[in-house]
């Protein structure tokens, strides 16, 4: 099983933080997968960046759309906290089927950059991914996690009319929620299939 045994040790771990700087999570060894997600819960997730009210509120959703995070799945422990604890908040999110049962999530109460690390709360879930974590590399600050490069994107028919604007031709396959979450756990299991990409974490695919 893929999510047992290492990707490649990166040269050296990679540093990211969040917006403010107060949390910076290690990246040791390279993802198993990067993608970009559309579900219901992932967004009811990020929205939390949306603190402004009126047109700012506005601006805000649009960015959600237009400045999508890429999600990348790590070997359990490849990707931690390794300072700024005490600035980590947990929250859990639900959305639609298959992921109902909930996610619990961790982002900065300082700045609310949401999806530093992810933990699936239920075991059904836990079980699909193979027990790997997860992180949305899109949001941290370093430019080459903020641009990173990814293999499709999962959940598109939970898009938003916004997102699916912005991404209709960008060359990516898109998957709906079941197919895509399949292919993400072949590409976690067994390492093959349209969803699996990993890298050096600079954005450039290795094989």
């Amino acid at each position: 099983m893929g999510v047992l045994f290492s990707t490649g040790k990166l040269p050296e771990p990679v540093i990211g933080t969040c917006d403010c700087g107060k949390v910076k999570i290690e990246f040791s060894e390279r993802p198993l997968t990067v993608f970009k997600c559309h579900c219901t819960n992932c967004y009811k997730f990020r929205s939390m960046k949306v603190t402004g009210t009126g047109a700012e509120a506005d601006v805000q959703r649009t960015e959600l759309d237009t400045h999508h995070p890429t999600v990348g799945f790590f070997r359990n422990g490849m990707a931690k906290v390794v300072e700024g604890e005490e600035f980590v908040e947990y929250t859990v999110t639900r959305g639609a089927l298959p992921f109902c049962l909930g996610f619990k999530r961790a982002h900065c109460k300082e700045c609310m950059t949401p999806g530093l690390i992810e933990y699936p709360r239920d075991t059904y879930t836990w079980t699909m991914m193979g027990g790997a974590c997860a992180c949305y590399i899109g949001y941290m600050k370093q430019p080459a996690l903020k641009t990173h490069d990814f293999a499709g994107h999962i959940c598109y028919d939970t898009a938003t009319d916004g997102a699916k604007e912005v991404n209709e031709h960008d060359g990516k396959p898109k998957f709906g929620a079941l197919s895509g979450l399949l292919k993400i756990t072949v590409a976690l299991l067994f390492r093959t299939g349209p969803l699996y990409h990993t890298s050096d974490l600079s954005g450039k695919k290795r094989d």
